[in-house]
């Protein structure tokens, strides 16, 4: 029984690593603001 609690345990906490980070990426997207695709790259 032990060994079914660590390893939904560790589903959980995989689960919420990728929440973490999908979160994270979309924070970023949202502090680019958009700017990303108007910057001009070079002369």
């Amino acid at each position: 029984m032990a060994e079914k609690i660590d390893i939904e345990a560790s589903e959980n906490e995989d689960y919420n690593k990728r929440a973490v980070r999908a979160l994270k990426e979309r924070m970023h997207k949202i502090h680019e603001g958009g700017g990303g695709k108007r910057r001009i790259v070079g002369p």
